[in-house]
């Protein structure tokens, strides 16, 4: 879980540095995922948002299940950073 939590934290501050290349600020990451989705970095808006969400909760995980349930999910969220990393590094070009 706490590698998740740094990854989603890296995901989403890059993002903010991005944005800021291209001209755009964000400053939260509800917001830099609207902005890398407007700007095409990522595909899909709405996993993202539930990535958020269960971030969000990774912190306040009292129950097996939810721990459970954030779990079975970071095969998906894996391929996402993946697919988000190699978009950021086409910006370098």
């Amino acid at each position: 879980m706490k590698r998740f939590e740094i990854c989603f934290d890296l995901a989403w501050k890059s993002i903010k540095v991005a944005a800021k290349h291209h001209g755009t600020e964000c400053y939260s990451p509800r917001e830099c995922f609207k902005t890398a989705f407007q700007l095409k970095m990522i595909d899909s808006i709405e996993v993202w948002f539930e990535m958020l969400n269960d971030r969000n909760l990774t912190a306040h995980i009292y129950r097996e299940k939810y721990a459970e349930d954030i779990y079975s999910r970071l095969v998906d969220y894996s391929h996402l950073f993946q697919k988000l990393s190699l978009q950021l590094d086409k910006g370098d070009d």
